[in-house]
């Protein structure tokens, strides 16, 4: 471009997408038109051309020898030759439309040259006006055909300018749908926080209230029962089954039932059979002091089952009864209390916010990062597309 062009260029005519739009299918409306009006034109030499060809054969068909006195093998030959070219043309115009396709059109032409090299060599030797008149009018009808093609091609653009709208518009939906997904995605996040702090301050009421100050208390109430159950009957256990070495040699004197219930569960034994357990004691301490019941060191056993505090396991056992009592009583009170499955459905309803929160985040931010819907690159294609429609320099502002 010279330096005094840019001064003298003719200044963009300015529109705006919408008067872009009108004036694109104005111009494709007058455009088509054109083009089907060429269409039919060139249809009409197509027709024509066809018809020119047939003549063209008819007037070779029909055409005599300048040398009649020629061999009768060459008119042989002559003949055949002139027939099968006849035949071959005929072929290709068999089933050619007036508005053909140039592709099926190519690949019937080239079987057709393909087929015809050498009658076509033989008949210019004895035909050479008319031959060549067929084989100009074929080359009319070829050209006839190329032009349908850039016509075709003319179309498929003017087509492609309408499908660049058809993005444009395509676009702009995505780019809308977007902005709406992000907007939704946006709410949501903001009721959701909204429903984890109305959530989050009835738990904090329901942790603080008096029903499960009580719930707490007995359940730490209950844990400590259970422990100093556990204490007791570890004690009762541990005094007693020290001697069942001891009980199954008694058993094995006496046979009594009692004595087999000591050696296996002697806490159990003993709480169910307080004193009959302490005169079975006694009878094997008398046992084992007569030397009936055998002892590596029988004064030292015999210490060990006098230091027995009869007593104290008595008043464990009564303990032991009693906090069982409470305990049934507590772990009733427990099981049967509301709270704690109120702060369950609650503690399961904030975890299912929480996650419904931080994957509607991740979404949002996912949205935030895919790339933008730039249409700058298609509004320059498209109005360099409707310049070229126009015949003016168009600027879409």
């Amino acid at each position: 471009m010279g330096f005094l062009d840019r001064f003298f260029k003719p200044k963009a005519k300015e529109v705006s997408f919408s008067e872009a739009r009108r004036l694109f299918e104005s111009l494709y409306a007058s455009k088509k038109q054109e083009l089907s009006n060429k269409a039919s034109e060139l249809s009409k030499q197509v027709k024509h051309s066809k018809q020119r060809i047939r003549e063209a054969l008819d007037a070779l068909n029909s055409a005599k020898l300048l040398n009649e006195k020629i061999p009768a093998q060459e008119k042989s030959i002559m003949q055949g030759n002139r027939k099968a070219y006849t035949n071959q043309v005929l072929l290709l115009l068999h089933g050619l439309p007036d508005k053909p396709d140039i592709k099926e059109f190519e690949k019937r032409m080239g079987l057709f040259l393909k087929s015809t090299v050498r009658s076509f060599q033989v008949l210019m030797q004895f035909f050479e006006t008319e031959v060549r008149e067929v084989a100009t009018r074929l080359k009319i009808l070829e050209e006839s055909v190329k032009s349908f093609q850039a016509l075709h091609e003319d179309m498929a653009e003017l087509d492609k300018t309408g499908l660049l709208f058809e993005e444009w518009d395509m676009l702009k939906q995505k780019k809308q749908a977007k902005l709406r997904e992000k907007s939704l995605k946006q709410a949501r996040i903001k009721e959701l926080k909204s429903q984890i702090y109305v959530l989050e301050n009835a738990r904090k009421e329901l942790v603080n209230s008096k029903e499960n100050q009580q719930f707490k208390k007995n359940r730490e109430d209950l844990l400590v029962l259970k422990q100093e159950v556990h204490e007791a009957e570890l004690f009762i256990y541990q005094t007693l089954a020290r001697f069942s070495k001891y009980l199954r040699k008694y058993h094995a004197l006496i046979g009594d039932k009692l004595s087999l219930e000591l050696i296996d569960a002697p806490g159990l034994a003993f709480m169910a059979n307080q004193e009959a357990t302490i005169k079975l004691f006694s009878a094997m301490q008398d046992l084992i002091s007569r030397n009936q019941i055998a002892a590596k060191d029988k004064r030292k056993l015999l210490q060990r089952l006098a230091a027995i505090d009869w007593d104290k396991l008595r008043a464990l056992t009564h303990s032991i009864r009693s906090r069982r009592a409470r305990l049934l009583e507590l772990q009733s009170q427990v099981d049967n209390t509301e709270i704690q499955k109120k702060l369950n459905e609650l503690n399961d309803r904030y975890l299912a916010l929480h996650e419904e929160l931080n994957q509607e985040k991740k979404l949002l931010e996912e949205l935030s990062k895919s790339p933008a819907f730039s249409r700058a690159e298609l509004l320059i294609e498209i109005q360099k597309k409707l310049s070229e429609l126009s015949g003016k320099q168009i600027s879409i502002l």
